[in-house]
């Protein structure tokens, strides 16, 4: 029997939960865990497999990991959502978040990742970066997400909350100009 190499998902930088209420989550998450300097990106769509999720996202600082926390909101969240209890206040580790600068070890996760049969439920791309989440809810219970930006730089978390931050407002702002 040959073993199967294993995969290099990268540099971890980031812990993503959800929640049913992206308020009382960050004010739990800082009052319980130290989280600080919460940024809310507000809400948006996230484009899933099978349609498009509106979602609410924050991101925090725990030390040097990017805490997230994202609040389903309709659509096809149900990617969100399934992990949610259907009543009462909840944040649930959701997933664990990982960077590829090299463009040539992103190429080799692809493939390994399609060699061994791992389901991609989100494949995304922006104008700096792609991700991917790599469905692992049957061996660990939750997604992984792989980001491959070159030249992106996982110890500044302050920095990629400014490009997310950035990113968010111009297709806002795009949208805007887009009905005006």
């Amino acid at each position: 029997m040959s073993a199967t190499a294993p995969l290099d998902l990268g540099r971890f930088f980031q812990l993503g939960y959800v929640t049913n209420d992206l308020d009382q989550a960050m004010d739990y998450t800082t009052r319980t865990f130290g989280v600080k300097d919460f940024v809310d990106y507000g809400q948006f769509d996230s484009v899933v497999v099978g349609g498009t999720a509106k979602v609410r996202v924050a991101q925090g600082k725990l030390g040097e990991v990017v805490f997230e926390l994202v609040q389903p909101c309709g659509g096809d969240d149900a990617l969100y959502a399934s992990y949610l209890p259907d009543s009462g206040f909840a944040v649930r580790l959701h997933h664990t978040a990982y960077y590829l600068d090299d463009p040539v070890e992103w190429r080799r996760l692809r493939q390994a990742l399609d060699a061994q049969g791992k389901k991609i439920v989100i494949d995304g791309r922006s104008p700096s970066s792609e991700y991917i989440y790599v469905d692992f809810r049957d061996e660990l219970g939750q997604f992984a997400e792989v980001v491959h930006r070159p030249g992106f730089d996982a110890s500044d978390p302050d920095a990629e909350r400014r490009r997310v931050a950035a990113a968010i407002a111009a297709v806002a702002a795009s949208k805007g100009a887009a009905k005006s």
